[in-house]
C-alpha cells in the first residue's frame, strides 16, 4: 500500500503475516514492481515542463484545425482525470465534412501508425497530448490534416 503513513498503520493488522480480509486481494510482485516503476517516473517528471508541452502542443493543434472548414478546435481544462493539463476537443460540422466524429476516431485508429484520440459527442472528440512522447504530436497533426480536409 501507498499513502499516508496512517493508513499504513491502520491495516498493519491485517497484512501480514496476519491473515484478514485483504489476504485474497493480494498482488503479485509484478504488480508492485510496476507500481513502484511508476511511482519513482512520476517522481523524475519534470512536471512543468510537461505542462508547457501540453500547451504547446494544444496551441498548434487550434492553430493547425481552426482554418480547416467544418472544424472547431479549442482548449479544454483540466483534462478528463482532472489532472492541471490541457487536451484539444476538436467539433466537427458533419454536414461539411460529410462524415461523423466517430466516422475520424474511426479513421484514426485506421492510421499507420493507429492514432487513438477520445470520442466526446457524436460531433466531438479529444487530442490529447498528455499521451504523446515529444515528436508524436507532429504525427497526430499531419493524421488530423489528412482525415479533416478528407471529403
Amino acid at each position: 500500500m501507498l499513502g499516508r503513513s496512517d493508513f499504513i498503520e491502520s491495516i498493519r493488522p491485517i497484512s501480514n503475516p496476519n491473515h484478514g480480509l485483504g489476504r485474497p486481494l493480494k498482488v503479485g510482485k509484478e504488480e508492485m514492481m510496476g507500481l513502484l516503476a511508476a511511482v519513482e517516473r512520476y517522481l523524475k517528471l519534470d512536471h512543468a515542463a510537461r505542462a508547457q508541452y501540453c500547451e504547446e502542443t494544444v496551441r498548434m493543434f487550434c492553430a493547425t484545425l481552426n482554418p480547416l472548414p467544418g472544424v472547431h478546435a479549442e482548449r479544454a481544462f483540466p483534462n478528463e482525470a482532472g489532472q492541471p493539463l490541457p487536451r484539444c476537443r476538436v467539433t466537427i460540422d458533419s454536414a461539411v465534412l460529410g462524415k461523423s466524429a466517430d466516422d475520424i476516431v474511426q479513421a484514426f485508429l485506421a492510421q499507420d501508425p493507429a492514432i487513438a484520440v477520445a470520442p466526446e459527442t457524436d460531433s466531438s472528440f479529444y487530442l490529447n497530448p498528455m499521451t504523446l512522447n515529444r515528436g508524436e504530436e507532429i504525427v497526430v497533426r499531419a493524421a488530423c490534416l489528412q482525415l479533416l480536409r478528407e471529403p
